[in-house]
């Protein structure tokens, strides 16, 4: 509501150029930015229009607390297939995160395009803040915000693997199993691409009108 009021203000004042002429250089290169920042608002806000293109989440958000992968390190990962149901720029994704104690303090996603057993290109890098209470449970839902907005294109092969972008220190990022019974293809650093229970996560998008 907030973000429309400011668009509508700025629309208005730009209209009256006469006055908008007349302010201080500053007060119009503050007006600038607003309009500026705005605009990126509009664009990176969730929207309840905004499809979820895959989802392995339980009713709200529900996940398994008692079963989760662990990574310990920035020489490992796991990385799990999905396909998204519809086409969309990428907004955000949540997952099921928690980490075995307090060392950790960053969780690393990556986000490819590929086939149905291999990684592929890189799209996207996401370091996440891991600051989820420390245990192997219950962990918390995490939402982190993508940048790049990279399309996201149904019956096309995405993985989301995991690790951390520091060495290893005995202390793991985890990421919960999902509750709904699903899984899928997993592939790791050391095994083949393979079926495996698939972690809780979902995928936000964002169809351009």
């Amino acid at each position: 509501m907030g973000y429309a009021i400011t668009l509508v203000n700025i629309s208005q004042i730009s209209r009256e150029r006469d006055v908008f002429m007349q302010w201080p250089p500053l007060k119009r290169s503050i007006l600038a930015a607003i309009f500026v920042v705005a605009a990126c608002i509009s664009w990176s806000r969730p929207s309840t229009a905004d499809p979820v293109i895959f989802d392995t989440f339980g009713p709200e958000a529900s996940y398994d607390i008692n079963y989760r992968y662990g990574v310990d390190g920035s020489s490992v990962f796991q990385a799990f297939h999905f396909i998204p149901t519809e086409s969309a720029a990428l907004v955000g994704i949540t997952v099921a995160l928690g980490r075995t104690s307090s060392l950790t303090t960053r969780t690393e996603f990556k986000l490819y395009e590929g086939t149905t057993t291999t990684l592929g290109s890189l799209l996207e890098t996401f370091i996440v803040t891991n600051t989820v209470p420390a245990g192997i449970s219950p962990g918390m839902a995490v939402t982190f915000r993508s940048f790049r907005h990279p399309i996201l294109r149904t019956g096309r092969h995405y993985w989301l693997s995991y690790s951390e972008p520091n060495p290893a220190d005995g202390s793991s990022s985890l990421w919960f199993f999902n509750d709904q019974s699903i899984s899928g293809t997993r592939l790791t650093s050391v095994l083949p691409a393979a079926g495996a229970w698939m972690p809780a996560f979902r995928v936000l998008g964002l169809k351009r009108r």
